[in-house]
């Protein structure tokens, strides 16, 4: 994560972006934060291409709870296949469907909903550029949306310094 905060802070801070040191951070801190939104009620949002397998066995070598989330809406999986879909739109009308997702959360009752999942899929699209459009946007809406949080991850794997 960015700045001098914890992965238990990203709740409270809305905006987080994970640059992980090893793969096992990388999950360690995805399923902490999914964890967290669980554990507090929040509905929990996961975009994943080919990584919901590994989510979902991390979450329970740690013993959370995901049946119950899975079965009452509390997580949802966004298949890979949607995942790079939304990704290939245009900036604006990602940020509209996950503004669209968020005040269908908080209609819904949720007392706050977390966003997580892969960043990847926006550099073959549109590089480096569409990757800063897209979360200089992510911050606007956050900010309009207190009750809304969102984990990017930047898996060095695919991420280089730049």
């Amino acid at each position: 994560m960015t700045g001098s905060g914890t992965i238990d802070d990203v709740g409270r801070v809305g905006h987080a972006c994970l640059v992980p040191d090893s793969e096992d951070h990388l999950w360690e801190a995805t399923a902490a934060f999914v964890a967290g939104g669980i554990a507090a009620g929040e509905r929990v949002v996961y975009f994943e291409d080919d990584t919901a397998d590994t989510l979902l066995g991390r979450l329970a070598d740690d013993r959370v709870p995901v049946s119950g989330a899975l079965a009452e809406g509390g997580l949802l999986i966004v298949p890979t296949q949607r995942t790079r879909q939304l990704c290939a739109f245009p900036v604006p009308d990602i940020v509209e469907l996950m503004r669209q997702t968020i005040c269908e959360s908080e209609s819904e009752g949720w007392p706050g909903i977390r966003l997580a999942g892969e960043s990847r899929e926006l550099l073959p699209i549109g590089g480096l550029r569409k990757l800063v459009e897209y979360e200089t946007a992510v911050d606007g809406l956050l900010a309009r949306h207190p009750s809304a949080g969102m984990l990017c991850r930047f898996d060095r794997r695919f991420f280089d310094d730049e």
